[in-house]
C-alpha cells in the first residue's frame, strides 16, 4: 500500500521540524510526511548522555545548537511553545587570546589590554564588517553592487588586509568560533550576510546569551 501526503518535508533538523509543525497546525486537512536520513530527528541539535568514568553517574551534554538569545524571536517563541527551560549563559572571569606567543587574558569582547594600534585597527575593522552588512539585502544579497567582489573574496583575504598580528588573531578566532572553519574556506560575503541576518557582529561574538537544551 503506497501513502500519499499533500506536502513532504525532507530533512528533520530544527528548520524541517519548524516548517512541519507550522503545516500541521497552521493548515487545515494537509498531510505532512518527514524524511530523515538518519535514525533521529535534530539535525545539529543533539543532546547526549554518557556515563562518567569517576562516578558512574549519568551525564547529559549538548553537542549542537545549545545557545539562543532573546534577539532570536522565532527560536525564543519555539523555546516558549515547547516548554524549554533556559539558563543564563556563565560568562564571568577572564578570556584568553593566544597571539604570537604571548596569551592575553581580558575581560569583554574586546581585549583592551592590547597595544592601541592593534586595538584601533580592530574595532576599525569591527565597525567595517557592521557598516557593510548593514548594507545588504538579506533576501537577495547578491544584488549589492559589490557582492561579485565580496563574493570572490575569502576571509582570509580580508584578514590580511590588517596590519597587526595580534588584530588578523583576533578576526581569525572570531571566523573559526563563529563559522567552524578556517577564514580561507569561507566567502566574505557570506560572512557579511552572517552578520546581517544575526542583527549586528555583538550579536555573533557576545557571551551574554540565554543557552537552553533541545533534547532530541
Amino acid at each position: 500500500m503506497t501513502n500519499t501526503y499533500d506536502v513532504c518535508v525532507i530533512g528533520l533538523g530544527l528548520s524541517g521540524l519548524s516548517a512541519a509543525h507550522q503545516l500541521i497546525t497552521k493548515q487545515q486537512n494537509v498531510s505532512v510526511c518527514g524524511i530523515e536520513a538518519r535514525d533521529r530527528v535534530g539535525g545539529r541539535l543533539l543532546t547526549v548522555t554518557e556515563k562518567s568514568e569517576k562516578t558512574g553517574e549519568e551525564v547529559t551534554g549538548d553537542v549542537g545548537g545549545q545557545w539562543v538569545c532573546d534577539a532570536q524571536k522565532d527560536v525564543m517563541r519555539m523555546v516558549k511553545l515547547l516548554g524549554i527551560d533556559t539558563f543564563k549563559q556563565h560568562f564571568a572571569g577572564k578570556s584568553v587570546l593566544q597571539s604570537s606567543g604571548t596569551q592575553i587574558r581580558y575581560s569583554g569582547i574586546v581585549p583592551y589590554t592590547i597595544n592601541w594600534f592593534s586595538l584601533i585597527e580592530m574595532q576599525l575593522m569591527l565597525w567595517k564588517l557592521d557598516s557593510q552588512a548593514a548594507q545588504l539585502n538579506l533576501d537577495a544579497p547578491w544584488d549589492h553592487p559589490n557582492a561579485p567582489e565580496w563574493d570572490s573574496m575569502t576571509a582570509l583575504t580580508v584578514i590580511n588586509t590588517l596590519w597587526t598580528q595580534t588584530a588578523r588573531d583576533l578576526l581569525t578566532a572570531f571566523v573559526v568560533s563563529c563559522f567552524a572553519c578556517e577564514p580561507n574556506e569561507i566567502s566574505y560575503l557570506f560572512v557579511l550576510f552572517y552578520i546581517k541576518s544575526a542583527g549586528n557582529l555583538h550579536m555573533l561574538i557576545g557571551t551574554n546569551f540565554i543557552p537552553h537544551k533541545l533534547t532530541m
